[in-house]
Parts: C-alpha cells; structure tokens; sequence
C-alpha cells in the first residue's frame, strides 16, 4: 500500500529573505553605477546577492517535496520526490529497514530541538527536503546504505510520521526516539 504527504510550505520568511537579498544587492548596483570609487566590488556583490536571492527563491518558493511510503520490490522504502514548475524528479530512496533511528523535532527553538540539529549538522551527509524554510517541526532519520551513513530531514505531518515510524519497525529499522 502507498501513502503520501506533501507538505503545506509556509514561506513568508523565503519570500522575504529573498526580496531583502535582491533589493540590497540592487541598492549595491546603483552604489556601483554612480561612480563611487571600488564600483566592481558593489558590482560583484550585486551578482553574489541576486545569485543567493535567486537560489532561495528557486528553492523554497518554487519547490514542493512529496513523502512517499512504497512496497518498491518487495522492501518497504520512503520515497522523495521534487517538482519544480512541470519537472518531477526522484531526490530520495531509503529503504527502511536502513533506517536507524528517527528523531522528531517538535520544536526548533527548545535545547532538545537545538541539540537534534547540532546533531543532524554534524552527521556526515545529510539532506533537507523541507518545504519550510524555518519550519515549526520536522524530523530527521538517520540511515546507512551503500555503506555510508546520512541523515534526512523531512516536514511530515503526524498521521505520516506515525505511518513511518511503524513501517519502519515493522521493516527492522532502527528506533524512535520521543
């Protein structure tokens, strides 16, 4: 049986952050363009503020992440999948039964939250596919394949993490912690 979740991105803090970017690297240009002395440096920091301007747009604002739950040949697996405009693609396969352990994060801004993601910030690779730019809670698996361990965080809501956790154990994964 499939399940799937595609979480509800709440980006006014994307959109903003992106519009402050491209308006201070604009202000930069005009700085530039007006004859002030060093105008290949306001020059160069338009280009690198409307560059980062751009990627959190494209990132946040354009995108939409899909959780999927799949019997994929016979193994259970999570699958993750981008669309951006018309162009879907598959960003993430995990076999669950790969999956360690599973950390939920309810909130970022609590010491447990702060020590989960000092935690997820030093794993060795790790992935974010949040639709959130700062979201109120995720959760963060950690799973080896392949012979490399890495960590994932998602946005799930509770009815799919509670569908996650327990096909991850039905799976012989890894625990949950609370």
């Amino acid at each position: 049986m499939e399940e799937r979740y595609t979480p509800k991105a709440r980006n006014k803090n994307a959109v903003w952050l992106s519009a402050a970017l491209f308006l201070a690297g604009c202000i930069l240009l005009a700085l530039g363009m007006a004859g002030v002395p060093g105008a290949a440096v306001f020059q160069l920091c338009f280009a690198l503020l409307s560059a980062s301007a751009m990627l959190v747009w494209l990132r946040y604002c354009m995108s939409a992440y899909t959780y999927t739950l799949t019997d994929s040949c016979g193994a259970p697996m999570l699958v993750v999948t981008q669309t951006q405009g018309r162009r879907i693609s598959t960003v993430c396969r995990v076999e669950l039964c790969h999956v360690e352990r599973i950390v939920p994060i309810p909130d970022e801004k609590n010491t447990d939250g702060r020590a989960a993601l000092s935690e997820y910030r030093a794993a060795p690779a790790r992935y974010s596919y949040l639709a959130t730019l700062a979201p109120r809670s995720s959760v963060i698996l950690y799973a080896h394949e392949g012979g490399q361990r890495f960590a994932l965080r998602i946005e799930p809501n509770d009815a799919f993490f509670a569908s996650l956790s327990e096909r991850v154990l039905r799976a012989g994964g890894g625990r949950i912690e609370e």
